[in-house]
């Protein structure tokens, strides 16, 4: 079977040297190129001596618990299954309009809601608009393209 894509993991500053060294009409296969979006995820909490910004690969699907842990911050957490709520957190979505429909887990729809930080409107939004509402849980946030302000306090379930 002949390839289809010849996939390259290239910098912009390599494709402009590729593409002239070669004369791009001779290709035989059309060239695919992969862009990853990075997030700026900035952490900020009382217990923090200054906030902290983080660029975290999008790609690999983290949940944002696992962000913070990585980078040495703090977020206050115990279960990491989403049932406790200890780590919930404040998001604040920093791309103004533009911000990216997420379905809540039953996991955490039901953490946030025992810990008080889901109301009806909020919930409806979720299931209904796939809109995240502005507290989550640490713990089953996955982490996209978006630029993000993550606010905790440092006690377990205070955001």
């Amino acid at each position: 079977m002949i390839a289809k894509y010849q996939l390259y993991d290239l910098t912009y500053d390599d494709l402009k040297r590729k593409a002239a060294e070669s004369d791009i009409t001779q290709l035989v296969s059309p060239l695919r190129i992969r862009i990853d979006y990075m997030a700026t995820v900035y952490f900020s909490s009382p217990i923090m001596r200054k906030n902290k910004k983080v660029t975290p690969v999008v790609g690999k699907r983290d949940a944002l618990l696992g962000i913070a842990k990585e980078n040495d911050i703090k977020i206050p957490y115990e279960c990491e299954d989403g049932r406790c709520g200890s780590c919930v957190v404040e998001i604040t979505h920093l791309d103004g309009e533009h911000i990216k429909g997420v379905m809540l887990t039953d996991k955490e729809r039901e953490g946030l809601k025992n810990i008080g930080k889901l109301t009806k409107k909020d919930a409806e939004r979720a299931s209904v608009g796939d809109m995240p509402p502005k507290h989550r849980l640490a713990c089953q946030m996955i982490v996209t393209d978006e630029d993000l302000l993550v606010e905790f306090t440092g006690e377990p379930g205070g955001a």
